[in-house]
């Protein structure tokens, strides 16, 4: 069984190798002034909100576009909120030299700080000789099929480090593990099932996910209705100003949940019920029917779709 998991992207650029990763953050001693982090995604915006409320000026550098996987019109408000406490956000610029504690931007600008590397995760392969045991991979993770079997029909591969239809998410990672002990014991006997995702970017406030994006809809071809939400005004919300507050649900035709796209103070439990509503192939029909506890962010799911 191959369960190597994913490391941290090297920052291939002079003096990258200065740049600490999440995995050093909470080994600091020393709070520093400033941090410069590289990177747009989960991490990326996760440290820059920790470290700025810890009281750090933080510059964030966007290479392209933000938390690519969520929703553009979700992410924009993030990125407002991002700005409205102090984070020096730059779009399109990238560090290509670092010496010392000074950094040399792509646009020839300097910045004096400690650089945090956010640039992603790689899958953790290239000391296990893969080729030697007639294992196929790629940039993604090791190959395999639907068993979690890798080209060698010996060996297995789970979590992070496989190739599979699953995001590389602890939840996720758990649950191949058991398919793919029970399919090494028992001869392929349970395929991977194909399951919603829900995901959470855990910034102040938080943003979260599951199934399809406007974009992702577009490009299957899928006809759908979009339902937007401002919720500041909702009690749930108002009563604890959280005046970021947003929904987009997107439905099918037939009134079924295709994906959710929350930000708020509630978005990471409420992500879950959406979770559960598609999972189970319930229509709005069938939700706008169920009874919740009140005053709860699920008394309000009615409303959203």
């Amino acid at each position: 069984m191959i369960a190597s998991g994913q490391i941290p992207r090297p920052l291939d650029i002079p003096g990258g190798d200065a740049a600490i990763t999440s995995n050093d953050v909470f080994d600091l001693e020393v709070l520093p002034q400033h941090v410069i982090i590289v990177g747009a995604g989960y991490i990326a915006f996760e440290f820059a909100h920790i470290l700025r409320r810890f009281g750090c000026d933080v510059t964030l550098l966007v290479r392209s576009r933000a938390l690519k996987p969520f929703d553009r019109k979700v992410v924009k408000r993030l990125v407002d909120e991002t700005i409205q406490i102090g984070i020096d956000v730059r779009y399109g610029i990238e560090p290509v030299d670092i010496n010392g504690d000074v950094v040399t931007l792509s646009d020839d600008s300097t910045l004096v700080g400690l650089v945090l590397n956010a640039t992603g995760r790689i899958p953790s392969i290239e000391r296990l000789r893969l080729d030697a045991a007639g294992i196929e991979s790629d940039h993604g993770g090791v190959l395999v099929n639907e068993f979690l079997q890798t080209t060698n029909p010996n060996v297995y591969a789970a979590g992070d480090v496989a190739k599979s239809r699953n995001p590389a998410l602890t939840p996720f990672a758990g649950q191949e593990g058991r398919i793919a002990a029970l399919n090494l014991l028992r001869n392929n006997t349970r395929p991977l099932p194909e399951r919603p995702a829900p995901t959470v970017v855990f910034t102040t406030p938080p943003i979260a996910k599951v199934g399809l994006t406007v974009d992702e809809a577009k490009a299957q071809g899928i006809d759908y209705e979009c339902k937007d939400n401002d919720l500041s005004h909702f009690l749930t919300y108002e009563r604890i100003n959280d005046t970021t507050a947003f929904s987009r649900i997107l439905l099918s035709k037939d009134g079924h949940v295709l994906g959710a796209h929350l930000i708020g103070q509630h978005a990471p439990e409420l992500i879950n019920l959406f979770s559960f509503i598609i999972q189970n192939n319930m229509t709005h029909q069938h939700v706008k029917h169920l009874e919740f506890a009140y005053p709860t962010s699920a008394s309000d799911v009615s409303f959203l779709i």
